[in-house]
C-alpha cells in the first residue's frame, strides 16, 4: 500500500467510524470506487473498530495503523521494509526487499503487531509459519524466510503476490461465469493440496486470494488455519472459547461459529460462500448484526437462499444490506439480469447450496469432489448435488416449528405431490407425452418454489420467534408476484393453493381475494370451463360455506361437479373431492340423507384407484362417520371414525391435526352413546392437538372448545360448561361474525347452560338471540332452527309461559318427524320435552304416549343404560308420581336413580332428581 492509499484509508476510516456498520459497504463504494485495497484496508480497519475492547485510546485501530506505519524504512533481518501491505488480526504484512545485496526480489513480510506478542499469539504465529512450510503448491503464496527480531519478535518472509482480491478481480475484468469457475477451480485445487497436506485453513475469503495480472489466484493467509495431524496437535490453536473464535463470520461454517470440531468440510463451506458471492454478486445471508448471538444463529439455522433467486431483488451485502442494480451486477458477468439467473438456476445453485448445508457430513466430501461437480457442468455433464428434497427441508422446518405451521400448510407441500403425480399419470400414454412433459416442468417449478419460499421464510432469518403459516403465505404471495410473473398457469396454480390455506387459517377475506384473482384469469383462458375453472370455483365454494353463505356455496359446488363430471372420467378424484365437499356442506345445512349418499359416493371413487390414497380414504370415512352420526347412525359411524382414527396415526402421526380432528369428533359420538370416559379422553386428546397446531383464535378451535363445554353440560358441570361456551363464543365472534351459524350455536349452548345455572332471564336473552340470528343465517326449514323450537320450549317452561312453550315444542317436534325420521334421536329427545309439560298441565295420557316413544327410540338407539333413557324414565316415574300410581313410579324412579348413578355419580342433576321424586313418594306411602 503506497502513502497516498493509507492516507485515503485513515480519510475514509474518519469518515464512516460513527455511521452503523449496515451502512459502511455502499459509502465505501461511494468514496472508494475504484480502488480495493484501500477498500479492503478500510473495511478491516472498521471492522476492527467495531470489535475492539477497552477505551479508545487503547483499542484504536487508527493508532495500531500509525505504529505500523512507523515500520516503513526500517530493516528487519535481511530485508528493508518499503511499504505496508495490510493488517490482519495478529500480524501486519509489508512489502519488503532483500537488503543484504545478495539478489533482488520483492517479498512481503509478515510480523506481529506490536502489543499483540501475548504468548497464545506468538504461538499461533509459529504455528502459521509451520503450515506455510509444508504447502507448496502454484496457487499458494510460499514461505521464503523467517526469523526473529531485535526485539524478539518472530516474523517471516513470503512470496509477493501482486494482484486484486479474488472478487475485485474478477468484477473488474467483467469475466464470464466459465471464467470466474476456471479461476475457482485453481483455488480449489490449492485447498485441496492443503487439506492433503493436513492442513484447514478456516479463513478463506476474497482478501485472502489474490489474482495477479496473468489471472493466476493465490491463496494467502493462513494465520488462523488448523493441523490435522494429531502429532503435530501443539501447532494448532484451540478455539473453544467465544472471545478466541477467529474467523471471518461472513465466510465462516456453522460449526466455526459454534466452536465445534473443525474439519475439511469447514473449508469446503467457505468456499461455497465465496463462490456464492462471485456467481450472483452477494452473500447468502444478510448479516445485519455483529452480535454473537445473532451472528450464530444466523449461520447455523437461516438456509441460505438459492443464487438464482436473489438476482433481480437487492442484494445483501455483509454485513448489511447494499442495494445495487443488478443490471450492473449481470454486466460484470457480461451478462443481462435474466441470462445471469438462467445460468445459476439449477445445477449451479444445487453445486452452491449443497457445499452451504449445516451439517458437515452433507457437503462434499471434498473440495476436490466440490471441483470435479464444476467441471461436469462445465462441461455439460450430469452433477453429483442434487437440491434438498422438498420432504428434507420440510422435515427440518417442522423440527423446529413443531406447533405454529401445519394447520394450513399441509395443503401448499400437497401440490407438489398432486403437480407430480398428474405428470407420472401422463407419462403413462404415449399420445400424452407433451402434457407429461409440461407437467414436470411444472412440478420442478412448484419444487423449487416451495423449497425457496421456506428458505426465505425461516423465522431465524426474520426474528426468534416460531413462523407461523400467515408468515409463509405473506412470503409466497410476495414470490408469486415478483419470481413467477412469466408464468401464469403455475401463479394460477399457486394462489388457488394460497388461497385454501388462508381459509383454513380462517382469514377468508384473503382466502377471497386470492381465488377471485384465479378464477377471473382462469374464465378468460377457458370461457367454456376447464378443470382448472371447475377447481377454483370450488375452492371458493368452500370459502363461502365457511362463512356461514351456504346457498351460494351449494351452487358453486353443484356448478363445479357439473363441470367436472362433464369433463372427466366418472372415477377421477376431482370427482370424489367435490362430491366430500358438497356432502359437508348438504351436512351443514341440515340434508342429511343426501349427504350421506353423497360421501358414499366419494368413499367408493377412492377406494377403487389403482393405488388409493389412505389420507384421502381417512377423509371419507371420517366425514361419512360425521354425517351418520347426524341421521342417528351411531355403531356404524364408531366404526367408521375408529378405522379413520387409525389410518391418520399411521399416515401423519400421533399429533397431527387431522388426527386431532377425528378424536374430536369420535369423542363427540361416544358421548352421545354414552362412553364418557373414553369422551372426555378424545375429546381432550382433540383439544390438546388443535391447541398446538391452530392460532389461539382460529375458528375451529372453537369448535373444540364448544364440544368439551358439551361434555361439561352433560355431565352436569355447568360452570365449566358456561366458561368454554363463553371461550367459543370469543373466537366464533370477532373471526367469524354474529351472522354465521357458529356463533348462533354457541350462543344457544351457552343459555342453555345459564338456565340450568338459575339465572333464567339471562338464559331466555340468549336463546332467543339465537333463534332469530338461525332463521336469518339458515331459515326456518332447519335442523338447528328446530333445536332452538326446542330449547325456546324449555325456557318457557321454565317461566311457567305454558303456551309459548307447547307452541315451540309441537313446531320442532314436527320439523324432526317430517325431515328426520318418526325414530330419529331428536325426536326422542323433543318428545321427552314436551311430555315433561304435559305432566305439568295434568295432560297425562299424551305426555305417556310421548315418554314410551322417546324411551324406544333411545333404548333401540343407544341401549337401555343410556342416560337418555334414565331421563325419559325419570318422567314416567314423575308421570305414575302424580297419577297416584307409586309402585309403577317406584320401578321406574328406581331405574332412572341407578342409570344416573351408575354413569355420573350421587351428585348428578339426573340423580338427583330421581332421587327427588322417590323422596317424595316416600312420603306420600308413608301417609
Amino acid at each position: 500500500m503506497t502513502p497516498e492509499q493509507y492516507q485515503r484509508v485513515k480519510e475514509i476510516f474518519d469518515a464512516l467510524v460513527d455511521l452503523p456498520a449496515p451502512e459502511w459497504p455502499a459509502r465505501l463504494e461511494q468514496l472508494c470506487p475504484d480502488d480495493p485495497v484501500v477498500k479492503e484496508n478500510a473495511l478491516e480497519m472498521l471492522r476492527a473498530d467495531s470489535q475492539a475492547e477497552g477505551s479508545f485510546l487503547e483499542s484504536s485501530p487508527l493508532l495500531a495503523f500509525e505504529a505500523q506505519a512507523s515500520m516503513i524504512g526500517k530493516r528487519v533481518g535481511a530485508y528493508q521494509i518499503e511499504d505496508q501491505l495490510g493488517s490482519g488480526g495478529m500480524g501486519a504484512v509489508f512489502l519488503a526487499s532483500r537488503a543484504d545485496a545478495q539478489f533482488q526480489k520483492q517479498v512481503a513480510l509478515k510480523i506481529i503487531k506490536k502489543g499483540m506478542d501475548t504468548e497464545e499469539i506468538l504461538r499461533r504465529f509459529r504455528s502459521e509459519r509451520q503450515i506455510l512450510a509444508r504447502l507448496d503448491h502454484p496457487h499458494i503464496a510460499r514461505l521464503l524466510d523467517g526469523g526473529i527480531t531485535e526485539d524478539g519478535v518472530p516474523y517471516f518472509v513470503m512470496e509477493y503476490v501482486e494482484g486484486m482480491p479474488i472478487d475485485a478481480y474478477c468484477d473488474h475484468h467483467k469475466l464470464s461465469l466459465e471464467k470466474r469457475l476456471a479461476i475457482f477451480r485453481k483455488v480449489c485445487n490449492a485447498v485441496q493440496f492443503a487439506h492433503q497436506n493436513l492442513v484447514v485453513h478456516r479463513d478463506i475469503k476474497p482478501g485472502n486470494i489474490l489474482v495477479d495480472a496473468e489471472g493466476n489466484p493465490r491463496l494467502l493467509d493462513f494465520g488462523i488455519a488448523k493441523l490435522l495431524n494429531p502429532d503435530d496437535s501443539d501447532l494448532s490453536v484451540p478455539l473453544t472459547e467465544t472471545h478466541m473464535r477467529l474467523m471471518t463470520p461472513e465466510y465462516a461454517s456453522p460449526e466455526q461459529v459454534r466452536g465445534e470440531r473443525i474439519s475439511t468440510a469447514s473449508d469446503v463451506y467457505s468456499l461455497g460462500v465465496l463462490l456464492y458471492q462471485l456467481l450472483c454478486g452477494s452473500y447468502p445471508y444478510s448479516l445485519k448484526s455483529r452480535r454473537p448471538g445473532e451472528l450464530e444463529r444466523i449461520i447455523c439455522e437461516s438456509p441460505p437462499r438459492r443464487p438464482s433467486s436473489r438476482i433481480l431483488r437487492s442484494p445483501d451485502s455483509a454485513p448489511g444490506d447494499e442495494s445495487e442494480d443488478w443490471r450492473e451486477i449481470a454486466a460484470r458477468r457480461s451478462l443481462k439480469p435474466e441470462q445471469l439467473r438462467k445460468h445459476l438456476s439449477g445445477d449451479l445453485d444445487n453445486i452452491i447450496l449443497m457445499a452451504l448445508r449445516k451439517e458437515p457430513n452433507r457437503r462434499y466430501v471434498s473440495v476436490e469432489q466440490f471441483s470435479e461437480d464444476l467441471r461436469r457442468y462445465l462441461r455439460k455433464l450430469p452433477i453429483q448435488a442434487r437440491q434438498d428434497t422438498a420432504r428434507y427441508r420440510i422435515r427440518k422446518f417442522v423440527r423446529r416449528n413443531r406447533v405454529p405451521v401445519f394447520a394450513g400448510v399441509l395443503i401448499l407441500l400437497s401440490l407438489i405431490g398432486g403437480i407430480i403425480g398428474t405428470a407420472w399419470q401422463a407419462r403413462v400414454a404415449a399420445a400424452e407425452r407433451d402434457r407429461a412433459r409440461l407437467e414436470a416442468q411444472k412440478a420442478e417449478e412448484v419444487s423449487k418454489f416451495l423449497t425457496s419460499l421456506f428458505a426465505a421464510s425461516d423465522p431465524r432469518d426474520t426474528a426468534p420467534d416460531s413462523l407461523t403459516a400467515r408468515q409463509i403465505l405473506e412470503e409466497g404471495a410476495r414470490k408469486i408476484s415478483t419470481e413467477l410473473a412469466g408464468q401464469p398457469e403455475l401463479v394460477a396454480d399457486l394462489n388457488l393453493v394460497i388461497g385454501q390455506v388462508y381459509s383454513n387459517l380462517g382469514d377468508f377475506e384473503a382466502a377471497a381475494r386470492h381465488v377471485t384473482s384465479v378464477l377471473d384469469w382462469q374464465r378468460e383462458q377457458a370461457p367454456g370451463g376447464s378443470v382448472g375453472v371447475a377447481m377454483g370455483i370450488q375452492v371458493m365454494a368452500n370459502i363461502q360455506a365457511k362463512k356461514g353463505d351456504y346457498e351460494t356455496a351449494e351452487k358453486s359446488l353443484r356448478e363445479s361437479l357439473a363441470m367436472f363430471r362433464r369433463l372427466l372420467p366418472q372415477n377421477d378424484l376431482h370427482i370424489a373431492n367435490n362430491l366430500t365437499n358438497l356432502a359437508g356442506l348438504l351436512l351443514e345445512k341440515g340434508d342429511y340423507e343426501e349427504a350421506i349418499a353423497l360421501h358414499r359416493q366419494a368413499l367408493a371413487i377412492r377406494e377403487a384407484q389403482d393405488k388409493p390414497d389412505l389420507a384421502d380414504i381417512s377423509e371419507s370415512l371420517n366425514d361419512l362417520a360425521l354425517a351418520l352420526k347426524s341421521q342417528g347412525e351411531y355403531p356404524e359411524a364408531e366404526q367408521l371414525y375408529r378405522r379413520a382414527l387409525e389410518i391418520r396415526e399411521k399416515e401423519y402421526g400421533p399429533d397431527h391435526f387431522f388426527v386431532g380432528q377425528t378424536a374430536h369428533n369420535l369423542g363427540a359420538l361416544l358421548q352421545v352413546t354414552g362412553n364418557y370416559e373414553e369422551a372426555e379422553q378424545q375429546y381432550r386428546r382433540g383439544l390438546s392437538i388443535s391447541e398446538r397446531t391452530l392460532g389461539k383464535d382460529h375458528p375451529d378451535l372453537a369448535v373444540d372448545y364448544n364440544s368439551l363445554a358439551i361434555f361439561f353440560y352433560i355431565n352436569g358441570n355447568y360452570e365449566e360448561a358456561a366458561k368454554f361456551f363463553g371461550k367459543a363464543l370469543a373466537i366464533w365472534g370477532p373471526t367469524l361474525g354474529e351472522k354465521h351459524p357458529h356463533f348462533a350455536t354457541g350462543t344457544n349452548n351457552l343459555g342453555l347452560t345459564l338456565m340450568n345455572l338459575g339465572r333464567i332471564e339471562e338464559s331466555r336473552e340468549y336463546l332467543e338471540k339465537a333463534m332469530k340470528l338461525r332463521i336469518a343465517a339458515l331459515g326456518e326449514d332447519h335442523p338447528n332452527v328446530a333445536n332452538s323450537y326446542n330449547n325456546m320450549g324449555r325456557i318457557y317452561h321454565q317461566l311457567k309461559r305454558y303456551d309459548l312453550s307447547e307452541r315451540y315444542y309441537r313446531k320442532a317436534l314436527a320439523f324432526y318427524e317430517e325431515h328426520s325420521g318418526p325414530e330419529h334421536p331428536n325426536v326422542a329427545n323433543t318428545a321427552n320435552n314436551l311430555a315433561k309439560l304435559l305432566i305439568d298441565l295434568q295432560k297425562y295420557p299424551e305426555a305417556e304416549t310421548l315418554l314410551n316413544r322417546a324411551l324406544s327410540i333411545w333404548t333401540a338407539s343407544l341401549g337401555e343404560e343410556h342416560p337418555n333413557v334414565g331421563a325419559a324414565l325419570n318422567g314416567l316415574g314423575l308421570l305414575h308420581l302424580r297419577r297416584g300410581e307409586y309402585a309403577q313410579a317406584r320401578e321406574f324412579l328406581q331405574r332412572a336413580r341407578d342409570i344416573y348413578n351408575a354413569k355420573f355419580g350421587p351428585d348428578h342433576p339426573g340423580t338427583r332428581e330421581a332421587e327427588g321424586h322417590l323422596a317424595t313418594l316416600a312420603e306420600k306411602t308413608a301417609l
